[in-house]
């Protein structure tokens, strides 16, 4: 793999990923961040235990390939790099970073070891992502810090409006939320962690806006949010 991309871009999509990413992961390929070059788009994607993130980047793709390595270095580095174009490069083995006169070598993290990331749901229907994070953020104080079953936000799904929920057992909060719903997915409803939930959506808040992906009854609990 060996692609070429702008160094902002990189540094951003990285450090959006590494929130996903535990820091202290019982398998050390949780700990990486898998690039993916194909087109032109290298594609950056993250996993924890319970959310994942994938960010498509552009890039000039001279190899295509896919490489797994450590999402902090490499986040650090892309944070710390010139304001100049990165390459990336990689041989199997190595990852090799090259920016202005800077250039790293990072050992790459087993690719077969890596978990398969969730399939979205079908597109639901599209919010505003000011709306939608100011909803969370009103709403997601109320959880449960101590009670694992109270330390999510259920959000139910009707025609024209969204509906958060969150309580632990002392306080409850409601909100909801107008949104323009494409499909015919009408009361269904899933509990998302409070605490990934918040942190997702404040960093949506200028994106316009978003897709949410909400599962159908007896198909998981995964909720898409993703962006143009």
């Amino acid at each position: 793999m060996k692609v070429t991309l702008d160094q902002a871009a990189i540094a951003r999509a990285l450090a959006q990923v590494a929130r996903s990413v535990p820091q202290h992961p019982a398998a050390p390929a949780l700990a990486g961040v898998k690039l993916t070059a194909t087109g032109g788009v290298l594609t950056v994607a993250g996993c924890g235990y319970d959310r994942s993130a994938v960010l498509d980047v552009d890039a000039v793709v001279e190899e295509p390939g896919e490489v797994l390595a450590s999402c902090r270095l490499l986040a650090d580095i892309a944070k710390q790099a010139p304001a100049q174009p990165v390459t990336l490069t990689s041989d199997g083995m190595r990852l090799l970073v090259e920016c202005g006169t800077s250039r790293y070598t990072l050992p790459t993290l087993p690719m077969e070891e890596y978990p398969t990331l969730p399939t979205l749901p079908a597109t639901t229907g599209r919010v505003d992502a000011v709306e939608l994070a100011a909803a969370v953020g009103q709403v997601a104080p109320a959880a449960a810090k101590d009670a694992e079953w109270l330390r999510g936000v259920a959000i139910e799904v009707a025609q024209g409006h969204l509906t958060l929920v969150a309580t632990d057992r002392y306080r409850l909060a409601v909100r909801h939320l107008p949104w323009a719903c494409t499909s015919d997915l009408h009361g269904a409803s899933l509990t998302v962690p409070a605490d990934h939930l918040a942190d997702i959506t404040k960093h949506l808040a200028t994106s316009g806006e978003v897709r949410l992906h909400v599962p159908a009854s007896g198909q998981g609990q995964v909720l898409g949010i993703t962006t143009d």
